[in-house]
């Protein structure tokens, strides 16, 4: 028997929602609408990190602040850390990358 403990904010990725009941469903997907707005809900999570990757590391730090579930996708540090190697290669310099505790910390000089 495995233990699942639950995410920090509450948000499972969207190919969860065959494991719920119906009520558990229809509540997630209008927390995620309310979360997400009324365009970003319909995308898939992939969709939605794909997207997230353009933004430089400030504008993920301010659009996490918008809600639990634009927090949880702007936490993903396998985004954070490609938004840190796609920074240091647009400087165009020989730059040593200094890795801080997390990627996110790394991209924000934190």
């Amino acid at each position: 028997r495995s233990v699942q403990t639950p995410h920090p904010y509450g948000v499972l990725p969207t190919s969860n929602l065959f494991l719920l009941d119906g009520r558990a469903t229809t509540g997630y997907k209008r927390r995620r609408q309310e979360g997400l707005g009324e365009y970003l809900f319909l995308l898939e999570d992939e969709t939605l990190l794909s997207i997230l990757e353009c933004l430089n590391g400030s504008c993920l730090a301010e659009l996490g602040c918008a809600s639990k579930f634009l927090l949880s996708f702007t936490s993903h540090e396998p985004l954070w850390r490609e938004v840190a190697l796609r920074t240091l290669s647009l400087t165009g310099k020989e730059k040593k990358l200094s890795f801080r505790s997390t990627w996110k910390d790394t991209v924000l000089g934190r």
